[in-house]
């Protein structure tokens, strides 16, 4: 409906996107749910409202592509776009692009048939190398899983607080 709200990489993402004629849809897993940062145990399942979003999207509105469709997220919304790599049904997303997920657990691997993307802030406080680790696990199995290094960024792709062009 509108409500809610995003963070700088989805918002400057999904400008980029509608820019270029692609549609897109953005959910706010916390609207109007009472949850601070720290009750991370309380955080919504927001790979589901994901999928959930989809379905609805490709049902309402046919003239959507359901074979040129993409799930992305920043932080915990990495960590979720992560789960889509280890759901009981696959979505079939065209991709998956996972910014600063902590990768800190992750499944083990099952053909995909979709590509990932992974972008760490080498500087993060969540170990890139986690991440790296589980890409390389994928690539074993011949999945198309690719990490991206963003040099001396931090968790939110900031250089020491400077304000830096984005992408």
């Amino acid at each position: 409906g509108g409500k809610g709200q995003t963070d700088v990489y989805s918002t400057r993402l999904m400008q980029a996107a509608i820019d270029k004629g692609f549609a897109v849809a953005s959910l706010d897993a916390f609207y109007e749910k009472i949850i601070t940062p720290s009750d991370k145990t309380r955080f919504p399942l927001s790979s589901v409202y994901a999928e959930q979003l989809r379905s609805e999207l490709l049902t309402r509105y046919p003239q959507l592509d359901p074979y040129n469709t993409f799930y992305t997220g920043f932080s915990y919304g990495a960590d979720m776009a992560m789960n889509q790599l280890a759901a009981r049904s696959l979505t079939p997303w065209t991709g998956v692009a996972i910014a600063e997920a902590s990768c800190n657990t992750f499944h083990e691997p099952r053909p995909l048939p979709y590509p990932v993307l992974i972008i760490k802030g080498s500087e993060s406080h969540y170990y890139p190398r986690a991440c790296q680790i589980a890409a390389e696990m994928h690539q074993k199995i011949g999945n198309q899983v690719e990490v991206v290094m963003l040099e001396k960024a931090n968790h939110h792709f900031s250089l020491k607080g400077e304000i830096v062009p984005g992408l």
